[in-house]
């Protein structure tokens, strides 16, 4: 999963571009991606202030996306 962080200030929200470069590079190479921004996050928010509404939003999100990965790999 590739994740976008976003702020009021943050370049991300002009310019999104290097995050879809990552996703788009992975889906190239036989891998799988989803991008995910999140507005309000910064870098690492979701370590930073793990109890925080937002990053249990973003690590619920991953858990689902890797679920879903295990279970087309097992043939679930």
């Amino acid at each position: 999963m590739v994740t976008a962080y976003q702020t009021e200030e943050s370049p991300w929200r002009r310019d999104r571009r290097p995050a879809r470069r990552r996703s788009t590079g992975s889906g190239q190479a036989g891998g799988e991606a989803e991008l995910h921004v999140w507005p309000g996050g910064f870098h690492s928010f979701d370590t930073e202030a793990p109890d925080a509404a937002l990053s249990r939003r973003a690590r619920s999100a991953q858990r689902d996306w890797i679920r879903s990965l295990l279970d087309r790999a097992r043939g679930a």
